[in-house]
């Protein structure tokens, strides 16, 4: 028996197959690598279903199916991009692993749902998303209304300038940064429709104005 090398072995993992590469983000800033999940915050109307509908056009290969979970059952928001609407969180048999999933979570009220919806959140961010082959995107107003340990979960941030400073230092501890450095960056946006992209999906273009734009460090 040969001897094992002292440290630790990368072991394929069948069930990330999917996972796609963050070098993506070289040639198309929209393009994030699957599967990802992606929280949008800002007020009413800034621009956070847009943006999802923006993203959804950027990724290649397209996503395969998709699954809107939004507080209005009759909404016609995503009319363009998917039929598939539903007013409770998703099963995991819900997703077809062999294919590309997004899971849109539209304003839902996440800290409002019972225990056993508020599990299925969790894993739909955590477990299922890598071992499902499911991207989700979330649009909330204020970073506050969503719990704690979804926010943990996200590796992208976009934020606007209407997020309330008292709730940003929850956003910067995850991101890695103080948040008078966050608050900064935020001042660099010159509209009410302008956003920070903070992308942690292992992408060097960490910082973004409007998704597309690269923020350079001083």
């Amino acid at each position: 028996m040969s001897k094992l090398p002292q440290r630790i072995i990368a072991l394929p993992n069948r069930d990330k197959a999917w996972h796609e590469s963050p070098e993506k983000l070289d040639h198309d800033r929209a393009n994030f690598p699957h599967p990802t999940r992606i929280a949008m915050v800002g007020a009413p109307n800034c621009g956070k279903s847009t943006l999802c509908q923006n993203l959804i056009l950027h990724q290649t290969p397209p996503f395969e199916r998709i699954l809107i979970w939004h507080c209005d059952i009759e909404t016609k928001e995503y009319q363009d991009v998917s039929d598939e609407i539903v007013d409770v969180c998703p099963q995991i048999t819900d997703f077809d692993p062999d294919v590309k999933n997004l899971c849109i979570i539209d304003d839902v009220a996440l800290k409002s749902l019972d225990k056993a919806e508020k599990a299925r959140v969790d894993r739909l961010c955590g477990n299922w998303s890598t071992h499902r082959s499911i991207s989700v995107m979330i649009t909330s107003q204020q970073p506050n209304q969503l719990p704690a340990s979804i926010r943990r979960m996200m590796n992208v941030f976009v934020l606007w300038r209407s997020t309330d400073a008292q709730s940003l230092h929850d956003v910067a501890s995850k991101c890695g940064i103080e948040r008078s450095d966050l608050k900064a960056l935020l001042g660099l946006l010159e509209n009410p429709r302008d956003s920070l992209c903070i992308d942690l999906t292992g992408s060097p273009y960490m910082y973004r104005r409007n998704v597309f734009d690269d923020i350079v460090e001083r």
